[in-house]
């Protein structure tokens, strides 16, 4: 089936590729900003993302560097600073049976973070461009492919006036990926 769409919502096609069942996603798109940056870290923990972008942009070079090093540890010191605050306050007031059911939740709820922040870190690929520019806006995951103008920013998905083309054509889809493979052999350099 192919399909196009002109317009300011392409997001509503580009996230649910995104999102799609499928073992690897791969990405081009010249321009990235950290909306996508975030998504597509959580993505990663459930399959692998190979992005090529050019780190240019707004924040371009902060977005390729958080891509490449997956989610920092901030966010699971918070969990177990909160978590803690939680049970000490229970503690105090003499709660103990409700004090140890929120140390067992805090210390599930940190090791499941860690694993899908771990997971996510090794699940994504960066190449940063080199060599001439690279404007194609390429989209694919689970025999589904989206190529066009928008790029992986919040900007050019949710405000612009966009085109896009969709497919799930075995033989188109197959192209684009090898198209992408090509790219990304053809990039030395990896973020």
């Amino acid at each position: 089936m192919e399909k196009s769409y002109s317009g300011q919502s392409s997001y509503r096609f580009i996230d649910r590729l995104l999102r799609s069942d499928g073992k690897v996603l791969m990405v081009v798109s010249p321009f990235m900003d950290e909306y996508y940056a975030k998504i597509l870290r959580g993505i990663a923990s459930r399959k692998k993302v190979k992005i090529i972008t050019t780190g240019k942009g707004a924040g371009g070079s902060k977005v390729v560097a958080a891509l490449s090093k997956g989610v920092g540890i901030g966010t699971l010191v918070k969990i177990v600073f909160y978590f803690a605050a939680l049970f000490a306050i229970v503690a105090y007031i003499g709660i103990w049976y409700a004090a140890e059911a929120i140390a067992a939740i805090g210390a599930l709820a940190f090791l499941m973070m860690y694993i899908r922040f771990r997971n996510g870190a090794r699940n994504i690929e960066v190449r940063v461009l080199r060599g001439p520019f690279v404007h194609e806006k390429i989209y694919i995951c689970g025999g589904e492919a989206i190529t066009g103008s928008a790029n992986l920013t919040y900007s050019g998905t949710h405000k612009n006036v966009e085109h896009i083309e969709m497919t799930d054509d075995p033989e188109s889809v197959s192209n684009l990926s090898k198209h992408f493979e090509e790219l990304w052999e053809s990039q030395q350099e990896r973020a």
